[in-house]
């Protein structure tokens, strides 16, 4: 059976369709705007075993859930581990799409895990969002320190600033710690 290989660009406003056949000739290049119904529309008449291709982003799994179960095969792929998209310096959608076609026509692509079912993609969401206010209360923590420390190191608890030597009042000089280890001679 004959095998079309598509892939997606898809934007928050337009998507780019490329479609290659077996042999790698170009059976479609659409773009369109961003919209299921759309998406279907052009995918609808492609011949044989329809394999899509996208890049990750915000849209691939609602993309995915549109087209499980009328295209043969979906897949995604990080756009950094397609070298060949990734490094190139021209990067244009049109471009991209036919690049992504073709590696995957050869099988080339390296493709990501992405979660079937909703309710784990909501449980992803809450642990990165989870991860993002962690970091962001040490942060918050950590500057708290420095501000105390740096005010504490200029006024102290007893009001005064550092001695001359940089050290703040409350810990001792070197001579006064070298004097104190000398008086202690015995380690007993």
């Amino acid at each position: 059976m004959k095998r079309t290989y598509v892939s997606l660009d898809v934007g928050s406003t337009t998507c780019h369709l490329a479609a290659l056949d077996a042999e790698g000739r170009s059976v479609r290049n659409l773009q369109f705007p961003t919209s299921g119904a759309r998406l279907l529309t052009a995918l609808a008449s492609l011949p044989g075993e329809v394999h899509v291709h996208l890049e990750a982003s915000e849209l691939a799994g609602w993309i995915r859930r549109i087209l499980t179960g009328r295209v043969t095969r979906v897949g995604i792929s990080h756009a950094t581990t397609n070298a060949w998209i990734a490094k190139d310096p021209c990067k244009r959608d049109s471009v991209d799409v036919f690049k992504l076609a073709e590696l995957l026509r050869v099988g080339r692509v390296h493709e990501v895990y992405y979660p079937d079912e909703a309710h784990r993609a909501v449980f992803k969401q809450l642990m990165q969002h989870y991860d993002d206010v962690v970091a962001q209360q040490v942060r918050l923590k950590l500057k708290i320190k420095l501000v105390y420390a740096c005010t504490a190191s200029s006024c102290g608890a007893r009001g005064c600033t550092v001695q001359a030597d940089g050290r703040p009042p409350w810990r001792e000089s070197r001579t006064q710690q070298r004097a104190k280890r000398s008086n202690n001679s015995m380690p007993w």
